[in-house]
């Protein structure tokens, strides 16, 4: 159904007379135009102060954009590469350079908990499936178990020698991985904090670490130009993933743990088998390094963040390029569908200190965010797709999603007419 706006000047100037309206020139006006509308006589009451406001604010909102920013998150004065939401969606845990980790309430944009223990800078930090639990991996050599509603460490896993530079956890939540500087990756149990298995085979710093989805295996990038799986029932070595002429900057996992992506410096991407570890695909189309590849939910297309300051999508099945992304005018960093398979935008953060949101289907921009005033350094969606972190150098800013729910959208069918009242100018709207 398409219905058109009225100018945001027009109606700025109409919500400074609302009451004047409401109290004096309503019953006239809407009397009037549900005459011409439909033959019928709208009540004075009918359109009390309150619906009228919402109608022009909804209009006002910068023509109903996909997200507003609605809240800063405080005290992120330094520069900051690590966020992640609560799988509830409710919480935000930020790491500073302080050595310290911070949870915040996505609602209120309140500091919840502050976690204090490490002894150097935090690298890594990540939330248990359930949401109970935080790890938090620092170069003082040690990952920390943490309790999310008291803040108190539960258990401190050392065995590293060198800086921990990623942590992940299974999807039970009963293991956990940390990746190191000192090449080598460590299984531990959650409820003892004990060592499990030592995962020994990179010979550079292991840079990304990931469980696969039915945490049966367990996936390692490393400086080395490789990356590796490896049985997490007994620490051994399944595959050695090697094709890339440079560095691997990005890996993922596809939703049904049978396929592994690749991003790499020598501008190309790579798909996986992981029962084989032969490539079933190599991506190319580049022109420049590859930092953040992404699987859809739904495993049928990846996505290529690259220094060409393109994003690309890609069939799976064919490695065949389905369309490029342009928009930013400096190198893309990590990008993202989002979580929640439902929702067809993508985010993408950029050194030009915007984020973009697409159409899937339609590859079309839906929208700009552009609050930040530094680069842009990562963008994550909620798990219920409503929320949108952005982050920059300096800043934090959330993002909510603008809802048409059923009632508001019946609200403004009932008095759109009323919004055309005068000869408002409109601007064409699709709901």
């Amino acid at each position: 159904m398409k219905f058109f706006y009225p100018t945001l000047v027009t109606l700025a100037a109409l919500s400074i007379l609302l009451p004047t309206f409401h109290t004096q020139g309503m019953g006239s006006i809407v009397q009037k135009q549900a005459s011409t509308s439909d033959n019928q006589t709208v009540p004075h009451n009918t359109l009390p102060k309150e619906i009228w406001r919402s109608i022009i604010f909804l209009a006002l909102e910068d023509e109903l954009d996909k997200f507003r920013c609605y809240t800063l998150l405080p005290g992120h004065t330094k520069p900051n590469y690590s966020t992640t939401f609560s799988p509830d969606s409710k919480t935000v845990l930020t790491k500073l350079n302080d050595n310290t980790a911070h949870l915040w309430d996505v609602s209120t944009g309140q500091q919840l908990q502050e976690l204090e223990g490490h002894t150097d800078a935090i690298d890594s930090i990540t939330f248990s499936p359930n949401g109970k639990t935080i790890l938090t991996g620092s170069c003082d050599t040690t990952a920390i178990l943490w309790n999310v509603s008291t803040g108190q460490q539960r258990h401190i896993l050392q065995g590293h020698t060198k800086a921990i530079t990623s942590v992940a956890f299974s999807l039970d939540g009963k293991t956990v991985l940390t990746g190191s500087c000192d090449t080598t990756a460590i299984l531990w149990n959650v409820s003892t904090g004990e060592q499990l298995h030592i995962l020994q085979g990179h010979r550079l710093v292991i840079t990304s670490v990931a469980f696969s989805p039915d945490g049966k295996t367990v996936l390692t990038r490393s400086q080395d130009n490789t990356a590796r799986l490896w049985d997490v029932s007994t620490g051994k070595q399944l595959q050695e993933l090697i094709g890339h002429t440079d560095r691997i900057n990005s890996v993922a996992f596809s939703s049904d743990g049978k396929t592994v992506l690749t991003g790499s410096d020598d501008k190309t991407a790579r798909l996986w088998d992981i029962s084989t570890g032969q490539q079933k695909h190599i991506l190319q189309g580049h022109t420049l390094a590859i930092y953040s590849v992404a699987f859809s939910p739904d495993g049928k297309t990846v996505l290529t963040g690259s220094d060409d300051d393109t994003t690309r999508l890609w069939d799976v099945s064919t490695g065949q390029q389905l369309h490029i992304l342009q928009g930013h005018t400096l190198a893309i960093t990590p990008v993202a569908f989002s979580d929640d398979g439902k929702t067809i935008t993508i985010p993408t953060r950029s050194n030009d200190k915007t984020a973009h949101l697409w159409d899937i289907d339609t590859r079309q921009q839906l929208q700009e965010l552009k609050t930040h005033r530094d680069t842009i350094i990562l963008v994550a969606f909620s798990p219920d797709g409503k929320t949108i972190l952005t982050r920059s150098n300096k800043t934090a800013r959330l993002w909510k999603q603008r809802i048409w729910n059923k009632e508001t959208k019946d609200l403004f069918i009932k008095y759109y007419p009323l919004l055309r009242t005068h000869g408002l100018y409109p601007i064409e709207v699709t709901l």
